[in-house]
């Protein structure tokens, strides 16, 4: 297994909803301007409108479709965790860690960007990332534009973890999800996921 192959490990399993650390803390932000005319206010001030006014209860397909969704939502992380855990001792959060570092440039990325991709909070992250330091796998470095920064860094040792567990966990996803559809279903699978992923990305 080379060094060039493992990108594709991340690219093949990589799945946001399902990265097992805590997604961000969002704050709702609702900027009202009164002075404005409803067709001048921002996104967020049309958002809040529409809450309050009647609302657009789900129609009977649509709830299923929901349903299902939650609970895809639900169900999904916890056995993409138990495989890793069972099968290579680390929680599907520590592999999605290794999996974006291996993925981007030099195997290196500021902790915020990496937070960010990931999903979790910068905070959460360290205490991840802080985790996999002692175990030799990650290593941080203070970033040399932002004195504020740092850079977490995929070290050779935890290459060869990554590269262990990713057969199995690409094994488990295409169990879970790939080997259950069609061509077709995974083209519209792509489709809806990149519709959605914008309303949801911070």
């Amino acid at each position: 297994m080379t060094e060039t192959e493992l990108p594709a490990f991340h690219l093949a399993t990589s799945d946001r909803a399902a990265a097992g650390l805590d997604a961000f803390d969002r704050a709702a932000s609702d900027h009202a301007a009164s002075d404005r005319a409803p067709s001048d206010r921002a996104p967020s001030d049309r958002a809040a409108s529409e809450r309050a006014a009647e609302p657009r209860w789900l129609s009977n397909p649509e709830m299923a479709a929901w349903l299902n969704l939650t609970q895809l939502l639900m169900l999904l992380p916890t056995a993409l965790d138990r495989q890793l855990r069972d099968e290579a001792g680390i929680p599907h959060a520590y592999y999605q860690i290794l999996a974006t570092l291996s993925d981007a440039p030099g195997h290196s990325m500021r902790m915020t960007d990496l937070s960010r991709i990931v999903g979790t909070t910068t905070s959460r992250l360290s205490h991840a990332v802080a985790s996999l330091e002692q175990r030799g796998w990650i290593c941080r470095k203070a970033c040399s534009f932002d004195k504020r920064g740092q850079i977490a860094s995929l070290t050779e040792q935890g290459l060869q973890i990554l590269a262990a567990a990713a057969p199995g966990h690409v094994a488990e996803v295409r169990q879970l999800i790939f080997d259950r559809l069609s061509t077709t279903e995974v083209d519209q699978l792509r489709a809806i996921t990149s519709k959605i992923l914008p309303a949801v990305t911070p």
